[in-house]
């Protein structure tokens, strides 16, 4: 696609009902021809000349492989993809958003006890020195006041780059004047009892074991 079209296409897709027109139309086509494999792939069968190898050869050539993967996507389609996400889970649609076990844990506890909860609360903003967007949504915030709680899953959590990434986030969390409490999954999963002590203290209520 030339400069011009795909400039053309990235404000196509700030459009939602362009968006959705265009995802029904790939869907429709797609169901029509019976799927995405087997016969029902346009290409099924087909052979690639060497002409179109070489084309292909040469192109790869060409691209920039020094942030190859996902994160080489421009800053523009991540965005796009991360307000996607956001919006499905905070619509109830995004299938992922509750389903660890540690955080089905501590929801038990808080329903339990009748204490109302937001599950999966955004805090989004700018940053005006260098307009970075921050987003994150954290596991949870207590109605009513100005507490969050995070769920640490015990291997996600103990990589480098999340251990940078919750530091930050807890520094934002202080810093716009929420009290952040942090749970790791192995003392959910086998010291309950703990976590409802620190709750019962922070929370300043009792709170019962659901078990």
């Amino acid at each position: 696609m030339s400069k011009v079209g795909n400039e053309r296409q990235q404000e196509l897709a700030k459009d939602p009902l362009w968006l959705k027109q265009k995802s029904d139309r790939i869907s429709d086509a797609v169901t029509r021809r019976g799927g995405h494999s087997g016969s029902g792939n346009p290409m099924f069968g087909r052979i690639q000349s060497d002409e179109s190898r070489e084309k292909m050869r040469q192109a790869a050539g060409l691209r920039d492989n020094t942030n190859i993967g996902r994160y080489a996507r421009t800053d523009y389609h991540r965005d796009l993809s991360s307000n996607r996400a956001i919006r499905m889970i905070l619509n109830g649609k995004w299938k992922y958003s509750s389903n660890t076990r540690p955080e089905r844990i501590l929801k038990d506890v808080l329903t339990f006890n009748g204490i109302d909860f937001v599950h999966q609360y955004l805090i989004q903003f700018k940053n005006q020195s260098d307009q970075k967007v921050f987003r994150h949504l954290y596991d949870f915030k207590i109605s009513n006041t100005n507490i969050l709680i995070e769920v640490d899953g015990d291997y996600w959590h103990s990589l480098p780059q999340a251990i940078a990434r919750d530091k930050v986030c807890s520094q934002i969390a202080i810093s716009r004047g929420f009290e952040l409490l942090r749970f790791s999954e192995k003392s959910l999963v086998k010291d309950l009892a703990s976590v409802c002590v620190t709750l019962e203290t922070v929370l300043g209520t009792r709170i019962l074991h659901p078990r």
